[in-house]
């Protein structure tokens, strides 16, 4: 569907290719396609984590500094600004 655009084509697999038309380092490809969308998988993990943090009053009211991380203590200046914005 995504190189054809229509469901029913045929596509032809890497054998039906003379050898020396093949992509270098095969290996390099395939696991660096697998990091790839291991790696966006996990950014979207930790999305929804931080999205459910957020949408959390008594997460975000915790204090999240103990635990030492620059990203938290960030959450934690958001949530003193957030704070004062709602005086």
């Amino acid at each position: 569907m995504l190189t054809y655009k229509r469901w029913n084509a045929g596509v032809r697999g890497l054998d039906a290719f003379p050898k020396q038309d093949w992509p270098g380092n095969i290996p390099l490809l395939y696991y660096s396609y697998h990091i790839m969308v291991g790696l966006g998988t996990f950014f979207v993990a930790v999305m929804v984590v931080a999205l459910f943090l957020l949408m959390d009053r008594k997460a975000v009211s915790r204090p999240l500094d103990a635990l030492g991380s620059d990203a938290f203590r960030a959450l934690s200046v958001y949530r003193e600004h957030r704070r004062m914005d709602d005086r």
